[in-house]
């Protein structure tokens, strides 16, 4: 008989839901036991930090590697009006605000974009640099300020894609507890383009796609969100915040926090 989760008991998918279920209530658990230090000891964090350099500031750099020509992968990045339909689970909407000029320089578009946490942050882009195929620069303002650079360099039948994102945060909650929860923010980006990897790969077989038949057998991306996804991130960013207080809490003297290139290799792993 079929559990109430829709999920035969016997299987391996059964038994992978229930250990997850499993952790989860665990993490949950811990978390309300010690939630009370979380409030007890905010303020003293909030003062304590003030004198740390931006700790809302991030770098991360992410590497790609994709069997594909420099020329298929540019196009695809220099349309971000189509990302909502090839990256969905992280670009909500994508509007035009800008045309620019013939080679995609000026352009400005207003994102919604998410990640894997229960949050949604509302910037501009523009577009203030683009050398096809190699190289597209877009400035961000909003709930981030700062600067992407895409870089494609080819390698045979392969192409090796980087994005270097510099940004501060300044989305209230991004900006304010970056000094305790910037792992929970630092994995939420990277499950992102972890999800525009595969996407992207995705996207590419269909432009290669002869038919339609051809198209219509290849994976679909993934859709935003998915069952449960609050209650999950909600118990994370908890244990985050415990995280980041039980290492507050032991240091000496305040510390200086500069921008953190964090290393994203995607699927190069």
């Amino acid at each position: 008989m079929p559990s109430n989760s829709g999920v035969n008991p016997g299987s391996s998918a059964a038994n992978r839901e229930i250990a997850v279920r499993a952790k989860i209530r665990s993490l949950i658990h811990r978390t309300l036991t010690h939630s009370h230090e979380i409030l007890k000891n905010l303020p003293r964090l909030l003062t304590h930090n003030k004198g740390i350099d931006s700790p809302n500031h991030y770098r991360f750099i992410t590497r790609w590697r994709l069997q594909a020509t420099a020329e298929e992968v540019f196009v695809i990045l220099a349309q971000p009006l189509e990302y909502p339909r090839w990256w969905p689970s992280v670009y909500l909407t994508v509007r035009e605000l800008r045309k620019g000029d013939a080679t995609g320089k000026g352009r400005e578009f207003r994102l919604s974009t998410k990640g894997w946490l229960p949050y949604t942050v509302q910037w501009d882009a523009k577009t203030v640099d683009t050398r096809a195929p190699w190289h597209i620069v877009i400035t961000a303002s909003g709930d981030f300020i700062g600067r992407g650079i895409w870089s494609l360099v080819p390698d045979g039948d392969f192409v090796d894609v980087t994005f270097d994102w510099k940004l501060s945060a300044e989305k209230p909650l991004l900006r304010y507890l970056s000094f305790v929860l910037r792992p929970a923010f630092e994995a939420n980006h990277r499950w992102a383009m972890q999800q525009g990897l595969r996407d992207l790969e995705l996207e590419i077989a269909r432009g290669r796609a002869n038919t339609v038949a051809e198209m219509n057998a290849i994976d679909q991306p993934a859709a935003p969100g998915f069952p449960g996804r609050s209650a999950i991130a909600g118990a994370l960013l908890a244990a985050a915040a415990l995280a980041g207080l039980a290492v507050t809490s032991h240091e000496s003297r305040t510390p200086t926090v500069p921008a953190i290139a964090a290393e994203d290799p995607g699927g190069t792993n």
